[in-house]
């Protein structure tokens, strides 16, 4: 089920109390690409991908790649298909 705006917030809370699993991260992204979620809930998680302290987490756990597929898709969900 994907995260409502509320969930978005507090994980963002979390990260900012560097609190964070990146798993948890992949599949939250995961569920909104598989699952219909709101546009605007997209958008706040993508917030998420430029937080310092994320990037660092993914960098170390060399998931990189993987981490910036699931944005370009998120992107695409919020920006490409408004056309």
């Amino acid at each position: 089920m994907p995260p409502d705006r509320d969930s978005i917030l507090n994980i963002i809370n979390d990260i900012e109390n560097g609190n964070i699993d990146i798993d948890t991260l992949f599949i939250i992204a995961n569920s909104m690409l598989n699952e219909k979620t709101e546009r605007k809930i997209i958008h706040a998680f993508l917030d998420i991908g430029h937080l310092p302290f994320v990037n660092t987490s993914i960098s170390k756990l060399n998931r990189i790649d993987e981490w910036l597929e699931l944005l370009v898709q998120l992107h695409q969900i919020v920006f490409v298909v408004r056309s």
